[in-house]
Formats: structure tokens, C-alpha cells, sequence
């Protein structure tokens, strides 16, 4: 579940979004002040930030700005009551992840967190995925030289690939090390590597 900060200039809005993510299972806060929800970000990154576009002191698209500076894995989601094709190029521009129109059901609000959370988790599997990859490649090819690292960028390269690799060169080149390679990358790494 997605920790979540509401900001909303009014309350009662903001406290009902906050109630209906809560009871979804979400961990949420609310604040009506744009400059505490920057503090808050600041302190301790919430997962998801819901702000209003217009409001009191701060509006929503400048506080997006100052929370993709400060804490820029924030996803920032912007909701309007005055949806146009304008706001919404302008908030995607600023990198807003999403924006909800007012008035919106549970459910949409629902599916949108949702969506932002299995990008999270894509996320979060591609790095631990990359790392692991990296990892595994320095374990079969020692080298950093710019020829040895476009080598292991090839290899990093196939392994979502199913095509067929050709490994050319002679005796004592390194050919069965790069296929072991391209072989813990894939996605037949659980299955047996057999050299012929």
C-alpha cells in the first residue's frame, strides 16, 4: 500500500479523499497548506502526493515544481475542477505523473493510485534486475576496457531477447564465458547451460 499526502485549500475535500484512500488501506495525510506539504515531502517522501491545481498561497502547479526538485521519486498526481487540454499539457509538462478531474468517484482515484504503484513496482524490479545483471556479468567477465564494456552492454541488451546469438572468435577468446554470460541474463537462467 502507497503512502499518500493529500494537499486540498479545503478541508472537507481533502479530509474525504484522505478517508477514502485510508480505507482502501492506503497510509495517508492531509494538509490545506501547499508550504507544509512541501515540508512534509521534504522530511519524508510520501509515495504519492494529491494536490489541488488551485489554491490559497502556493498553487498546485508550483508545488509540483518544488516537489520534483526536492524529492523527485515523488509521483505527483494534480486534481482540477477546471479540466482543460492547457492544464493538462501543463501539468504532464512539469511532470506531474497524472491529473484527476473534480468531481471524481473512489473508484477512479482508486485505479489511478493503483496505476502509480504497479509503476513503482516495475520500477523497483527494473533496478533490482539491472543490478542483479551487472552484478552477474562482473562475475563472468573481468574487464572495464570501452571494447570489454560494449561487450557486456550486447549481453545486457538480450536478456528479454529469445533470437538466436552467434559467438565468433578464436580459441581462447572468451566465447564460452560470454554465452554463460548471455545465459544468466536470460530468461532460461534457471534452466541448464550445456556447452557443446
Amino acid at each position: 500500500m502507497a503512502d499518500i499526502l493529500i494537499v486540498d485549500d479545503e478541508e472537507k475535500i481533502g479530509k474525504l479523499v484522505s478517508a477514502e484512500l485510508g480505507d482502501a488501506g492506503h497510509r495517508t495525510g492531509f494538509t490545506t497548506r501547499p508550504q507544509e506539504a512541501l515540508e512534509r515531502v521534504e522530511a519524508s517522501a510520501p509515495d504519492i502526493v494529491i494536490t489541488d491545481l488551485r489554491m490559497e498561497g502556493m498553487d498546485g502547479i508550483t508545488l509540483l515544481k518544488r516537489i520534483r526538485a526536492a524529492a523527485p521519486a515523488v509521483d505527483v498526481v494534480i486534481m482540477t475542477a477546471y479540466a482543460s487540454v492547457e492544464t493538462a499539457i501543463e501539468t504532464m509538462r512539469e511532470g506531474a505523473y497524472d491529473y484527476i478531474v473534480k468531481p471524481f468517484t473512489t473508484e477512479e482515484l482508486l485505479l489511478l493510485v493503483e496505476r502509480i504503484e504497479e509503476k513503482r513496482r516495475l520500477e523497483t524490479e527494473n533496478t533490482d534486475l539491472r543490478s542483479y545483471i551487472s552484478g552477474s556479468l562482473d562475475e563472468d567477465i573481468i574487464g572495464a576496457s570501452a571494447p570489454m564494456m560494449k561487450v557486456k552492454a550486447v549481453i545486457q541488451g538480450l536478456s528479454g531477447s529469445d533470437a538466436a546469438v552467434l559467438i565468433r572468435g578464436e580459441s581462447g577468446t572468451g566465447k564460452e564465458l560470454v554465452a554463460k554470460a548471455i545465459h544468466r541474463v536470460s530468461r532460461r537462467a534457471n534452466g541448464p547451460f550445456i556447452a557443446l
